[in-house]
């Protein structure tokens, strides 16, 4: 075990929020010897044993990325905004305006991105992170390039410890009764990528799951070479489905992204900026006006994806109004198939 010189600043986590924006905003342009990354795919105070990742972008990373697979945002959406220098051009990129970001685009971007600020060159990728531990005057940061041995391990000394690692960097594989006698392949959709020759070949598949990925993941394995036959598996309930949303909603065909106000501007931390929403949500007027949003949202989405025209879809809606399909769904994504099927 080696013990590593003092750092100002470690960031773990190699992904697009990462702690990029106060990396560069702390003075990533001073002296380099000053500042590290050190990245890794598994939680930070884990002892996980899943191979660390080997470039950056966190979902958009190049083991994750998959043919056809898109963003939910149009280009001009997922750039950084207080990098106007960095705009993803048509020229470079490939990506017209008004189009879904493909996949393997976004991880070019956001390499690209990357190594014009300085941050690939102070990042520390196949790492991963088994311990951290506060000092009284910062942290101790256990890494090693392998789980195999301890004494691979080394210890990084930093002053302050941003943890950026996400919220999909752990598979979370549900458990069901019969599951050791399943002979067919079986793993998680972060595994989609690796697992191009199953996806290939395969005629027929059951998704666990109805989020943005389960509906990436079938429509590829739809519109695939063999042209599989895929069955989506949900709670009897209807609860817990992604709402699938045109991008462009409204008779005035105005761009989702936008009309979702996320982030929301008017946060509860600010008393002046909070009042829109106060009148939005506490007066009646507001309240008119928020539901008759919601539910031209709501008619946009049943449209889009034909809930009233087969009986399996019409489970997803459940007895709610238009409004309560977008308002009071957990999760939402955009629908951007070229295709029925």
């Amino acid at each position: 075990m080696s013990l590593h010189k003092e750092h100002d600043l470690i960031v773990i986590g190699a992904g697009k929020s990462s702690g990029w924006h106060s990396t560069i905003g702390a003075g990533l342009a001073s002296p380099p010897q000053r500042h590290t990354w050190s990245c890794t795919p598994s939680r930070a105070f884990s002892s996980s044993t899943k191979t660390p990742v080997s470039s950056c972008g966190g979902t958009w990373s190049r083991n994750r990325v998959y043919p056809g697979l898109h963003s939910n945002n149009l280009r001009g959406g997922y750039e950084f905004p207080d990098f106007p220098d960095f705009p993803m051009r048509e020229s470079v990129y490939g990506v017209r305006e008004g189009e879904h970001i493909p996949g393997e685009v976004l991880h070019r971007y956001l390499t690209d991105f990357a190594a014009a600020h300085g941050i690939l060159e102070r990042t520390r990728l196949g790492v991963h992170v088994s311990t951290v531990e506060e000092t009284e005057d910062g942290w101790k940061v256990h890494v090693s390039p392998s789980l195999m041995s301890e004494e691979t391990q080394e210890v990084l000394l930093t002053k302050r410890l941003i943890i950026a690692t996400g919220l999909t960097s752990q598979p979370n594989m549900p458990r069901f009764p019969g599951q050791e006698t399943v002979t067919a392949p079986l793993f998680h959709v972060k595994e989609v990528a690796q697992k191009s020759s199953v996806v290939q070949s395969c005629t027929r598949a059951v998704i666990g799951g109805a989020g943005k990925s389960a509906y990436d993941c079938a429509y590829a394995l739809a519109t695939g070479a063999r042209y599989s036959r895929v069955e989506l598996v949900m709670r009897p309930g209807g609860h817990g489905p992604a709402w699938l949303c045109p991008a462009y909603v409204t008779p005035l065909k105005r761009k989702l992204e936008a009309l979702l106000l996320s982030p929301c501007p008017w946060g509860s931390e600010d008393s002046s900026s909070c009042l829109p929403r106060r009148w939005l949500h506490g007066t009646a007027p507001g309240r008119l006006l928020t539901r008759a949003v919601w539910a031209a949202l709501g008619s946009d989405v049943v449209r889009a994806n034909g809930y009233q025209r087969h009986v399996k879809l019409r489970k997803k809606r459940k007895g709610k109004s238009r409004a309560e399909i977008v308002g009071q769904t957990p999760a939402g994504a955009v629908l951007r198939n070229k295709k029925e099927v």
